[in-house]
């Protein structure tokens, strides 16, 4: 699980979108609670316009993410909130 989510982050700093997300979700199929991986699924997604799955994505990120995630998940409400008025 832990190489398809470094495998998505590599593509996500190349801005390979969609080589990203093939291998966030081969990682969620693998383990549905990594928090992180549905913070970069938002915004990967959000980065091809796709605000729908980028909204879902944050929303599950708080949902899954531990307590001590306070900072992340805040900046994850926020980054809905744009995205929603944007």
């Amino acid at each position: 699980m832990r190489a398809f989510y470094n495998l998505g982050v590599a593509y996500q700093n190349q801005q390979n979108n969609e080589k990203a997300i093939q291998n966030y979700l081969k990682a969620l199929s693998i383990d549905k609670a990594f928090a992180e991986i549905y913070f970069n699924l938002g915004i990967v997604y959000a980065r091809i316009g796709n605000k729908k799955q980028a909204i879902d994505s944050y929303q599950k990120f708080i949902e899954v993410a531990p307590a001590e995630y306070e900072k992340p998940k805040k900046d994850a409400k926020s980054k809905i909130e744009e995205l929603k008025n944007g």
